[in-house]
């Protein structure tokens, strides 16, 4: 049952407009605001269709923010700014391709078709990406990333923790923040853990290292630790 129904048959007329200029704002000065009360069906408070295929379903243009989306709670999860910078607070997944020029996300990133960011990337939580990622700015991950297909990244990396299980990249500076930085392992060969230059010459002769710890002294000589421990025995 429909309770209003308006149209127009023109396609130069607007079948309704709504405007408000109220004599002074304030936080609840709403145009229009729709409720939907509760019920067991599985309708929405707002249902907009567009049968034409040339044309927008929605279109909306403000100074402020394009739109924001709450939970019931009132805690806002999704807001679109004017300049088109898209920010969710929780989990973001994505099933098709993804491309952004400024995007942040506080949770998870989950996409599993193509990933493409022209800008500066930065993830302070998980990001998992199960097809091809190529990132045009800079790339920081904060949290653990697992990397299932080829990563390209053409500016700055910093990586706290990551793990890729395919190609890795990289066009410009590469920067690991654990303590050792695990690279190789191609054809079955074994990564060479690289822990960093001393600045001495010689092996380390204090701390603790481990077994395949490689380490460049102040000479730019490589040493490789043969037998764990403190120091342990190095080539």
């Amino acid at each position: 049952m429909t309770e209003l129904d308006i149209r127009s048959r023109s396609a130069e007329l607007t079948a309704l407009t709504v405007r408000h200029t109220p004599d002074s704002g304030g936080t609840d000065c709403h145009t229009v605001s729709v409720t939907q009360g509760a019920t067991s069906g599985r309708g929405a408070a707002l249902h907009v269709t567009a049968d034409n295929t040339a044309s927008t379903a929605v279109i909306v243009r403000g100074g402020g923010a394009l739109l924001r989306l709450y939970n019931a709670a009132g805690t806002q999860r999704l807001s679109v700014a004017a300049d088109g910078t898209v920010t969710v607070t929780g989990s973001l997944t994505v099933s098709g391709a993804l491309t952004a020029a400024s995007q942040s996300v506080s949770g998870n990133l989950t996409v599993t078709g193509t990933l493409g960011v022209s800008g500066a990337a930065t993830l302070s939580s998980t990001l998992g990406v199960t097809g091809a990622a190529t990132l045009n700015g800079a790339l920081t991950v904060a949290g653990t990333a697992t990397l299932n297909g080829a990563v390209t990244v053409a500016g700055y990396t910093t990586l706290a923790g990551a793990q890729a299980n395919s190609d890795f990249v990289v066009f410009g500076s590469l920067s690991a923040l654990g303590p050792v930085a695990t690279l190789g392992a191609k054809n079955g060969l074994t990564g060479v853990k690289l822990c960093g230059q001393k600045e001495t010459a010689g092996a380390p002769t204090t701390g603790t290292w481990d077994t395949g710890d490689v380490v460049l002294d102040s000479a730019g000589v490589w040493h490789r630790c043969l037998t764990g421990g403190t120091p342990g025995t190095w080539s």
